[in-house]
């Protein structure tokens, strides 16, 4: 392996840090950007 990538969630994202801005039990948004909309 070369690359290890890590999804780590013991750290706090601020506000303005967010890219997604709905509640994380509802579907996100049919006017909400995607992934690769974002660069993602």
């Amino acid at each position: 392996m070369r690359v290890r990538h890590a999804s780590i969630n013991d750290l706090s994202i601020r506000e303005d840090q967010r890219l997604f801005h709905w509640d994380s039990s509802a579907r996100r948004p049919d006017d909400h950007p995607g992934l690769s909309d974002l660069g993602l």
